[in-house]
């Protein structure tokens, strides 16, 4: 009679056999449906979308799945955790295909919408990266102030969308025994809610003295710029939509070293300084804007077995694109350092956190100032002029995203446990709670729905916060472990993580 092992090992291969090529080749779709936008693309990437989730729809495998964890026959400590991995994917999808065919359906119409959306101001379409040029440098209020109200126009648009995946989401979650589709994602990711919210309330504590000094002496200096009082100060007076980004002392300006810089060429040589040969993976990307393209940033790994890895940015000649590009390259060796001999179901990340916490470390060098000058060829002199502006940029980046985190993961949990809420107000109730910033006089707008994470990104914003105290213990370890603490321009590097950590892929729980 087949033992437990040898029944498991029977169903993996014909799972895989079969699902193996349907992720592949929505991956692909989905790639081509980022960079054009097109009818065609979405039809694809839904048709594909749709054929994965019923094969992990399957109630009789997810049955033998559950009784097969339950036997606790399988203690080989590989295969326990790809079955526990594969559990995991079906568990998330035990409701009828009809309901998970509407959620694609409505994941594909979002994402489409996202893509193809354009901030309109005066008669012309304004991308992302010149939105954030304007809050950025514009000193004309009501410029500033009606360029954030148009970035905001998609919010209106995508609002229904997201209220009826929130239903149908937890529609399925509720069929499955959990709170709603927050409650059940958290558990998929092997995270524990109160372990979670514990962590933000810690931080939330822990960083209220140093964000209210910081914070008054931002709003201080933005009111004598902008003519009014720190109490004046509205969210189109910041240099960002969201509030998410560190906010520069005023005497550093880290965008001028990358002005005529080469971005891609940069990030090649950074990458390979530390071991990474990357060029591969640059020719099979998409890194710079043109029309019908999506604007934010994204690595995908399109076929786990192989190194078709891409990374699509949209670049242009500054410090938040220079993070970008090595935060997006960090995902993508991450994925190419995946140990050869892992099985299908294990090649990948330990965590989602596991792998952001590369892609922020790496990120945080754009601002770095010995990488800017060994690395990025910055002139010594003026780095260092601004060496200690630059680290307080480091520092107030430190208290002032756990706060955008909290606003993203408050939010969401109420959205799925009350999606009948005054949303809105809500919105801007958790802003003035943790970001401290007002809200618009009588705005009463989705603003809420024109963060992409909200819709096709759910329950996912925490795990860039587990990721960056992760990071910040990553450093600590490579520089004790790498010559001279330079882990940025050490071969060393790639070796470490690689043992360490990479090529281990998801075979332990994080």
């Amino acid at each position: 009679m087949p033992t437990a092992a040898d029944r498991f090992s029977s169903l993996l291969e014909q799972h895989v056999a079969r699902r193996a090529p349907l992720e592949r080749d929505a991956h692909v779709a989905e790639w081509d449906l980022s960079l054009t936008g097109s009818d065609e693309a979405a039809a694809r990437t839904e048709k594909l979308e749709t054929e994965l989730k019923a094969v992990l729809s399957d109630p009789d495998t997810f049955g033998t799945l559950d009784a097969l964890r339950a036997s606790g026959e399988i203690t080989d400590a590989d295969t326990r955790r790809q079955l526990d991995r594969l559990w995991m994917d079906f568990a998330g999808n035990q409701v009828p295909q009809e309901l998970l065919a509407r959620i694609v359906s409505l994941e594909v119409k979002a994402g489409a919408v996202f893509s193809g959306f354009r901030a309109k101001l005066d008669g012309r379409d304004l991308t992302e990266n010149e939105v954030r040029d304007i809050l950025g440098e514009s000193d004309d209020v009501a410029h500033r102030r009606r360029t954030w109200e148009a970035s905001k126009e998609i919010g209106g648009a995508l609002a229904p969308i997201v209220r009826e995946l929130v239903e149908l989401r937890n529609e399925g979650a509720r069929k499955l025994g959990f709170r709603d589709y927050y409650a059940q994602s958290l558990e998929l990711q092997e995270i524990d809610e109160g372990f979670l919210f514990g962590i933000l309330e810690d931080l939330e504590r822990q960083t209220q003295e140093p964000y209210d000094e910081w914070l008054g002496e931002l709003f201080g200096r933005l009111g004598r710029r902008f003519g009014c009082s720190a109490a004046d100060i509205r969210p189109w007076h910041l240099a960002d939509p969201f509030f998410q980004e560190a906010v520069p002392p005023a005497d550093v300006d880290a965008d001028r070293f990358y002005a005529d810089a080469d971005l891609v060429e940069l990030t090649r040589d950074a990458l390979g300084r530390m071991g990474f040969p990357i060029s591969g993976m640059i020719d099979r990307s998409d890194l710079f804007p043109r029309p019908g393209k999506n604007q934010h940033a994204f690595c995908t790994h399109i076929d786990r077995m192989t190194d078709d890895i891409r990374v699509l940015c949209n670049c242009a000649p500054n410090a938040y694109w220079m993070d970008t590009m090595l935060h997006e390259y960090g995902h993508a060796v991450y994925d190419e350092r995946l140990g050869p001999d892992l099985p299908w179901m294990l090649r990948d990340a330990a965590h989602t956190l596991s792998t952001e916490a590369i892609a922020l470390l790496f990120g945080r060098l754009a601002t770095h100032p010995d990488w800017m000058i060994r690395v990025a060829g910055a002139p010594a002199a003026e780095v260092n002029a601004m060496a200690d502006g630059l680290a307080a940029m480091s520092r107030t980046k430190q208290i002032l995203f756990p706060r955008w985190v909290m606003v993203m993961s408050h939010f969401e949990r109420e959205l799925y446990g009350n999606p009948d809420a005054d949303l809105n107000s809500l919105w801007w109730d958790l802003v003035e709670r943790f970001q401290k910033v007002k809200r618009p006089e009588g705005r009463d707008a989705p603003d809420w729905a024109s963060k992409v994470h909200v819709a096709l990104a759910p329950v996912y914003y925490h795990n860039y916060l587990l990721g960056d105290l992760m990071a910040s213990q990553l450093d600590g370890w490579l520089q004790r472990e790498v010559t001279d603490g330079a882990w940025f321009q050490s071969a060393d590097t790639a070796r470490l993580l690689t043992e360490k950590l990479f090529r281990h892929g998801a075979r332990r729980p994080w």
